[in-house]
């Protein structure tokens, strides 16, 4: 009859649990063998099993091998095998587990040829065929069980990295979109968010010996490392605020026009204008930075209405969040100007924001103070918080070796409080020349 006709009477009788046994044990050991036990079969297991292997029908377990259903099943007339009849129950083809693995192997095999037969095509004395050899295991593993459209889209990347690291360093410094359009054809084709920029960013500092932090690299550092290779990272999109800034000298020694002209105001400055600065000075030692633009502006509004401008004002610097590659640079300049100038850093009673602070204190050391930002000013002002949730409570583990009692005290109380609601003791400090 076959095994369509075997499968439909199966069905019928209720039999599926038998084979289901047998399906089971098949694709585990990739061939029928093996013993199969039902502890407690129905009335038309016993009677079926009995029948179609020629044994007497009595109550209690049942045992018999795969080898004994198969060709008990080959000579009765359904004239079929156990893996004919198994894949006419499931309705397509058995692909057992030994068939599973040795797919997985001749894919993962493939996978490595597709990324060497990338590096071969590359000089061996070359930078980019060093690099891609040292970087082939890493990208193997990681990638070998992706899907093929995936595979595909890496080993593009890592091909276009080689062949960009093939045209470094530059010796005439170029900007990074333009020569990724002249490349690649595509400006954004090395942006942080594509895999050919992560890929060239880690290639970078490989090549350059240095470490990068936990993580993903900061804006500066990368792009440091890339004008270290000849491609110069857009330096006018980011801006840093800065509020009353006494003076900045240029690399020649001059005065900075636009500094002069800004007197007392805000000024938003993008990297490409520092880049021009070699010394920058705050009006007075203190520089007061915080990290909410709503805060910032409105202690400049109120110091702006009392007429606290030039030397009889402070000098504020906004992060607003995460420092940004302008943010350094504005800092580094500032400290390396005068070696008298402390920095007070206000921010979020958050993971962020305590985060942030974490990193002013460890890139300035014995520089930075902390200001409205301890256990006191928390519980004084938790009343007004806002409840904390629980995966961002998580988040105080990355901040708890430098603030442990702080984070003690917010993971009892479970709510953030935000600088806004400090803001007008923030106002008196300022007024005052500083925190009391």
């Amino acid at each position: 009859m076959g095994a369509a006709e075997a499968a439909a009477y199966v069905r019928h009788e209720g039999l599926e649990d038998v084979f289901a046994l047998a399906h089971a044990r098949y694709v585990a050991r990739g061939e029928a063998r093996g013993t199969l036990r039902l502890p407690q079969p129905t009335a038309a297991e016993r009677r079926f099993l009995a029948e179609l292997l020629v044994r007497k029908n009595k109550l209690g377990p049942l045992t018999f091998t795969l080898e004994q259903l198969d060709a008990a099943l080959r000579s009765s007339s359904f004239a079929c095998s156990l893996v004919e009849l198994l894949e006419a129950l499931h309705g397509s083809v058995l692909v057992t587990r030994p068939m599973q693995k040795q797919l997985r192997q001749t894919s993962h095999d493939a996978w490595r040829r597709e990324l060497e037969d990338v590096i071969a095509r590359l000089p061996e004395d070359s930078l980019a065929h060093g690099w891609g050899q040292s970087r082939l295991l890493s990208l193997w593993q990681r990638f070998k069980d992706a899907s093929t459209a995936t595979r595909c889209s890496v080993r593009d990347a890592f091909a276009l990295t080689l062949t960009t690291l093939a045209r470094l360093p530059r010796q005439q410094s170029e900007r990074l979109a333009v020569f990724a359009a002249a490349v690649a054809g595509d400006p954004h084709a090395f942006d942080r968010d594509r895999l050919a920029g992560q890929f060239l960013t880690t290639a970078l500092f490989d090549l350059s010996d240095e470490e990068t932090s936990r993580g993903r690299p900061t804006a500066e550092a990368r792009a440091a490392i890339f004008e270290r290779f000849g491609l110069l990272v857009d330096t006018v999109w980011s801006t840093v605020a800065a509020f009353n800034l006494a003076s900045a000298l240029t690399i020649e020694g001059r005065p900075d026009p636009l500094v002069e002209a800004a007197g007392g105001r805000v000024l938003n400055l993008a990297s490409r204008q520092m880049a021009q600065w070699r010394s920058v000075d705050p009006v007075h030692d203190r520089v007061y930075i915080v990290e909410n633009p709503s805060v910032f502006e409105t202690l400049v509004d109120r110091l702006e209405s009392l007429g606290h401008l030039g030397p009889a004002g402070p000098t504020l610097i906004c992060t607003a969040g995460y420092f940004t590659q302008p943010c350094y640079r504005l800092i580094d300049l500032l400290m390396a100007s005068n070696a008298s100038v402390t920095l007070w850093y206000s921010g979020d009673f958050d993971p962020e924001g305590l985060e942030i602070a974490s990193i002013v204190l460890n890139r300035y050391p014995g520089r930075t103070r902390l200001w409205r930002l301890d256990v006191a000013d928390y519980e004084r002002t938790a009343g007004s918080g806002l409840p904390a949730e629980e995966a961002r409570l998580r988040g105080l583990e990355r901040v708890a070796a430098t603030f442990p009692e702080l984070v003690t005290a917010m993971r009892q109380k479970c709510v953030w409080v935000y600088q806004e609601t400090l803001v007008e003791q923030l106002f008196g400090d300022v007024i005052a020349g500083g925190p009391s």
